[in-house]
């Protein structure tokens, strides 16, 4: 039995995964496309939480519902009812994202129909969806969560024990990419991301929970 007071979650989205009912157009239609404007940020950059500075995300989604957590350029983005059940913990930034548009452009869990009409970029699909203007006067706020980066704290702590990634499972890959866990790492950490994945401390993941779609999100816990 895993002993939960030396246990940590490791959450990454379930697009990076094979799916009989989430797919491409699912996943983008699930979280989104992200981008930054400034020109030295490329699109698919996850920004950390030490950066000098951090330009706002800009998305363009489909708005006919905008779950409470969902994921996009690397970190979590989170209603404000979840960044109020949150903010209290360290180390966590809240920017809040800017919606440049919403687009009716949802496709549900198991409808592969789109594959069949020669669509084959789930994007843009989503770029070219019909926009809803009346969507953004409603939609509220939403905040990406920026957080540190496990090569960026790491050396600060005597790992206890190292987990080979590779391809975002866990298992295989080299000593580089170990993900490194220790007591005082994530007592001082309670979430950090490494190879794709948020390592979430259990404290702080039982606020998560509740607000997670696991059609979208795979949750593993792993004993350190």
């Amino acid at each position: 039995m895993t002993d939960s007071s030396r246990r940590v979650m490791a959450v990454v989205d379930r697009c990076e995964y094979r799916s009989t009912t989430v797919g491409p157009f699912q996943a983008d239609s699930f979280h989104g496309i992200g981008s930054r404007l400034l020109p030295t940020h490329r699109e698919w950059l996850t920004i950390s939480y030490d950066a000098q500075h951090y330009e706002p995300m800009h998305l363009v989604r489909d708005g006919n519902f905008i779950p409470p957590i969902f994921k996009c350029l690397g970190h979590l983005i989170v209603a404000e009812e979840v960044k109020a059940s949150i903010e209290h913990f360290p180390y966590l930034r809240f920017v809040e994202v800017a919606f440049d548009k919403l687009v009716d452009a949802y496709v549900a869990k198991g409808d592969f129909s789109l594959h069949q009409t020669g669509i084959r970029d789930s994007r843009q699909h989503i770029l070219n969806a019909v926009e809803v203007p009346q969507w953004k006067r409603t939609v509220g706020r939403w905040f990406e969560v920026v957080i540190p980066r496990q090569m960026d704290v790491a050396n600060r702590f005597t790992p206890e024990k190292r987990i080979l990634c590779d391809d975002r499972k866990f298992g295989e890959g080299s000593p580089e990419e170990a993900l490194q866990l220790s007591s005082a790492m994530l007592a001082a950490f309670p979430l950090f991301w490494h190879e794709g994945w948020h390592i979430v401390r259990e404290d702080l993941y039982r606020k998560l929970e509740p607000h997670l779609d696991f059609d979208y999100f795979t949750v593993e816990a792993l004993e350190y």
